[in-house]
């Protein structure tokens, strides 16, 4: 690099810091009944923070998947048009700042994996896409056909400088675009109006910036799974201490008699019920004192 020259983080941190959006109600004043987009991962950090979600120790992921579907009921509520878009290559932006562990971080990106496939199961009319990143050829073909008002991202405040960076370099790239922004962390709910910042899109008039990132590798969600396990079960579970070896569930009878595992972990949601429910066996087992015995059935309401 030339010498006094800033390097594109810096440029992009202090562009960002000389913006000062108008607060407006998006429901009202701009997009009313009109198409926009959420960002997911946006959504996904927001309501974890909001909701107190705990993923410390245990796994509160029905707590997780209800306060996503709070939010979107919200904006439902008020006749809000939306489609909610994910990013694989933001994936581990899900995974707040100050996580430590690659097992504890697997519990966020799993619970991203699960909200994605719940919604897209669920009886809803809008769209849940995960899509490779905002320059993919995919999203490209989406904002083609869809004319979305803008998108609701998530600053970063708060954040390490590298999730701040990656944050504000997302919203960075929409405005260039063209396309509008609307900032989740300053969201104000009010009576039938929901307020937000909205940065407006330009590309004539937004600072021309690159900034790299190395390619990541996905996890498989049966490693995700097997790795939230193996962190949930170093914790006390209803006053019980647990270990649970990920070696014996692959070996297990019942993994067997499923067939292919590749297939099993296909069903995200059914992996994680059946990771919990064992945690939940070996618990009784240890409590009971009883050893190769038939464990008692396991209520499936907690």
């Amino acid at each position: 690099m030339e010498p006094g020259k800033k390097l594109p983080e810096e440029t992009l941190l202090e562009w960002y810091a000389d913006q000062h959006p108008p607060i407006v109600d998006i429901v009202g004043d701009f997009a009313g009944q009109e198409l926009f987009a959420i960002q997911g991962e946006a959504l996904m950090r927001y309501c974890l923070v909001e909701a107190k979600v705990d993923f410390d120790g245990g796994f509160q992921l029905l707590h997780a998947i209800h306060a996503v579907e709070k939010i979107l009921s919200g904006l439902k509520k008020r006749d809000c048009n939306f489609d909610v878009i994910f990013f694989q290559d933001m994936e581990d932006i899900c995974v707040p700042n100050g996580v430590t562990g690659s097992n504890h971080a697997s519990k966020y990106l799993l619970a991203r994996r699960i909200i994605i496939q719940h919604l897209n199961r669920s009886d809803i009319d809008f769209k849940v896409l995960e899509l490779g990143s905002f320059e993919s050829g995919e999203c490209k073909n989406y904002l083609a056909s869809n004319a979305i008002h803008f998108m609701l991202c998530d600053e970063g405040r708060g954040d390490s400088r590298e999730q701040t960076i990656r944050l504000r370099h997302l919203i960075w790239k929409i405005l260039y675009s063209g396309r509008n922004v609307a900032v989740i962390n300053s969201i104000i709910w009010e009576s039938s109006k929901v307020f937000m910042p909205l940065l407006g899109g330009s590309k004539g008039n937004i600072l021309n910036l690159r900034i790299d990132r190395p390619a990541r590798n996905s996890k498989q969600p049966s490693d995700l799974s097997l790795a939230a396990l193996e962190e949930i079960s170093q914790h006390q579970l209803q006053g019980i201490r647990v270990v649970v070896k990920p070696d014996a569930i692959a070996k297990s009878e019942f993994l067997s008699s499923c067939g292919d595992l590749a297939k099993l972990c296909n069903d995200i949601a059914y992996m994680v019920f059946y990771s919990y429910t064992l945690v939940r066996l070996e618990a009784l087992f240890a409590a009971d004192g009883s050893k190769g015995e038939a464990p008692r059935q396991v209520s499936q309401h907690n």
